[in-house]
């Protein structure tokens, strides 16, 4: 499910953060055009939620530690 900000560009409105990038140049690599970007936004629309990773063919979350009592 996509919305546009106040500029028209798209966003993912489930990403857990959305990367707003001017395009610093662009490299063609045969078929393809790697596009590099310097980040000029951070938007972080729901903070409570954690990341989620992939890795060895799965996803997981991370959890945070439990601080440590004081003795």
């Amino acid at each position: 499910d996509w919305h546009f900000d106040a500029t028209g560009l798209p966003l993912l409105k489930s990403a857990l953060a959305q990367l707003v990038c001017d395009v610093s140049s662009i490299v063609d690599m045969g078929s393809h055009g790697i596009t590099i970007g310097e980040i000029a936004d951070i938007r972080l629309p729901d903070s409570e939620a954690g990341p989620l990773l992939y890795a060895d063919a799965e996803f997981a979350r991370v959890m945070p530690k439990p601080l440590a009592s004081a003795a």
